[in-house]
């Protein structure tokens, strides 16, 4: 009923039991969880249990890590302000607010600021949620990614085996990109990356398709256009091309 205070020195570690877990980070090191009426102060470190566990960074941050705990489909919230995600493991990363990144997470989910995830030679076994506000950005790895958006700002990719929602830029990697709309859309723009031989794909519509520069140029579903696309190709409907 009362809290816990891991004192003014010293790495400290709270383990959650294990349940489904509800963690919010509001000061530095500080916070609430499950099972602690009055919650945690001067905790560095954040260990979920065998169960569920859900971590949001709502005003806080820690000098320490996240680790999700070996079972359950856990998730991390980012805070309301600009964030950089990087994924650089299995579920494994690191974001803006937690100095030593996070591990035994499945889902990604952004606040309300613009969000920037990067897969560096990471993948996750759930989803991103780029979060309901902010023109966030997804950057595949440097392999032969294959992105379908089949929804509004929507869709997968590889390494995401859940794929993704409110991501407005798909950025390709280094190797060979192939992007296909397939029912979806995207508010922002396309690019395939600096190198690889990287593939578009237009919906089953009528598209209207201008090539304004080198590899580069606009298509019906892509608000903000496409850059570093090599290859072409229409719907099964009819396709107009513009040079």
């Amino acid at each position: 009923s009362g809290a816990i205070n891991g004192g003014l020195t010293g790495v400290n570690t709270l383990t959650a039991d294990n349940v489904a877990n509800t963690w919010v980070i509001t000061g530095a090191n500080a916070g609430s969880v499950t099972g602690v009426t009055g919650g945690f102060t001067n905790i560095a470190n954040l260990n979920g249990g065998t169960g569920t566990d859900s971590f949001t960074l709502s005003g806080g941050t820690l000098s320490g890590a996240i680790n999700g705990g070996l079972t359950g489909v856990n998730t991390l919230t980012a805070d309301n302000v600009a964030n950089t995600w990087t994924i650089t493991g299995a579920n494994a990363g690191s974001v803006t607010g937690i100095s030593g990144g996070f591990t035994n997470i499945a889902n990604l989910t952004g606040g309300t600021g613009t969000d920037a995830f990067t897969l560096s030679g990471g993948t996750l076994s759930g989803a991103i949620n780029g979060g309901l506000t902010g023109v966030n950005t997804l950057t595949a790895d440097n392999v032969a990614n294959s992105w379908v958006i089949s929804g509004a700002n929507a869709g997968t990719v590889t390494g995401v085996s859940g794929g993704f929602t409110n991501i407005a830029n798909l950025n390709g990697g280094t190797n060979t990109d192939s992007f296909t709309l397939s029912g979806g859309t995207v508010s922002g723009a396309i690019n395939g990356g600096l190198t690889g031989a990287n593939t578009l794909t237009a919906d089953n519509v009528a598209n209207s398709w201008n090539i304004t520069g080198s590899d580069s140029g606009s298509v019906t579903g892509i608000t903000g256009g496409f850059t570093n696309i090599g290859t072409l190709s229409g719907g099964t409907n009819a396709d107009t091309f513009t040079f």
